[in-house]
């Protein structure tokens, strides 16, 4: 009897998480929907990009950026620290074109997370009244400023992201991306980042495009100087701060090779996990718990119960499905990954609990050769829903 409620009330909640995915992925517009052309006068942009050890991608990131089809820009890169070649490559961009100025720091201040400190270095520098912060490893279709600026435009933005496409090479990885999305997705809820009403915002590390007036209003990186989820911070500070943003769809715009491999997905999120959970051991069990009900569960179930029950739990097995599959069509993956469907939990699962594991065994993170206390990282986190600043009225 247990077992049937347990199903009965799993399949619901399945459902339900599936409906409002599929009304809220209905509601975000896509950016090649928005014409290619700026209203006069057109603001002057500020693309800010940090770069530490990037020499494999930054050529690539900075051919698509140089050639963006918009004319009043410039790009400001941050050398930050990096022991490979990308200062000299950064160089020779700046060398070859005017728009480029190469910003080389050589050390990080106490309290500041190194990607963090780039950004606010690079922002300080910024002379356009939109500041676009991205990474290194980003590349652009050459409309996408024009598209995001007229978006901004026509409905009096202060902050647009955009949902990127990936370039995943491997089977399993791209089931474990697809479901990594769909979770994500459903906790974030970006459809609801434009809702004022709404405490859900959103912010993503790979287009941000942030007026300045806002982002000074804030106070900059300054505030999320010690967050791994700096992207995501950013959104809830200016939602909290009642200023207007939206999230678009940008699949066909934005592409990020997002992990080369399983093991460096796994070591990628070592760094953000824990946070994303607020730190909280409360909460990590909980997202175990729904993992293993929702995701593992149902799978031993059919096989070892009977009638009822085991009907139920396969059409839990068919909802979730339909629930990737369709994920899957809307970020452009072949659905024939999903037959990684009934191990992706498991990794998903690990995933989460090594980070945990690591960050409490040797009392914080580190992120790209620096460690970083566990202390003074809970000292400056900001949750992601419902933080402490108060929400105040749409600016």
């Amino acid at each position: 009897m247990i077992l049937y409620a347990l199903a009965i009330l799993t399949l619901l909640v399945l459902l339900a998480i599936s409906v409002e995915m599929a009304v809220g992925s209905f509601k975000l517009k896509n950016l090649g929907s928005i014409a290619p052309e700026v209203q006069p006068p057109a603001p002057y942009v500020s693309i800010i990009v940090p770069a530490l050890n990037e020499e494999t991608s930054i050529v690539e990131a900075m051919e698509s950026l140089i050639t963006l089809d918009y004319e009043h820009f410039e790009i400001i890169a941050i050398n930050d620290r990096s022991t490979d070649q990308t200062g000299p490559l950064l160089d020779q961009f700046a060398r070859l074109h005017s728009k480029i100025h190469v910003l080389h720091i050589s050390e990080l201040p106490s309290d500041w997370l190194g990607k963090q400190h780039a950004l606010q270095e690079g922002a300080d520098r910024a002379k356009g009244d939109l500041l676009l912060f991205t990474d290194a490893d980003v590349t652009f279709a050459p409309s996408t400023l024009k598209r995001a600026i007229r978006r901004m435009q026509d409905t009096n933005l202060d902050h647009l992201t955009l949902l990127f496409g990936v370039v995943l090479s491997g089977s399993l990885l791209n089931m474990v991306v697809i479901e990594f999305g769909v979770n994500l997705a459903c906790f974030l809820k970006p459809w609801k980042a434009s809702d004022p009403k709404s405490v859900h915002s959103i912010g993503i590390g790979a287009f941000n495009l942030v007026r300045r007036e806002a982002y000074e209003k804030i106070g900059g990186h300054r505030e999320i100087a010690m967050s791994p989820i700096d992207d995501v911070l950013l959104g809830v500070l200016l939602k909290t701060e009642g200023f207007r943003q939206e999230c678009l769809r940008g699949s066909q715009f934005v592409t990020v090779p997002w992990y080369h491999s399983l093991q460096e997905m796994i070591q990628g999120l070592e760094k953000n996990s824990f946070a994303a959970l607020d730190y909280s051991m409360a909460k990590v069990a909980a997202a175990s718990i729904f993992i293993i009900i929702v995701g593992i569960w149902p799978y031993w179930a059919v096989a070892l119960t009977s009638g009822p029950t085991r009907v139920i739990n396969a059409c839990i097995i068919g909802c979730s499905i339909l629930l990737f599959g369709s994920a899957a069509h809307v970020a452009d993956i072949p659905k024939r990954h999903l037959l990684w469907l009934p191990v992706s939990p498991y990794i998903r699962l690990y995933t989460l609990w090594r980070a945990v594991g690591i960050t409490l065994h040797q009392g914080g993170i580190t992120w790209r050769g620096t460690f970083y206390p566990l202390p003074k990282l809970k000292a400056r986190h900001i949750p992601i829903h419902g933080g402490h600043h108060g929400k105040r009225s749409v600016k």
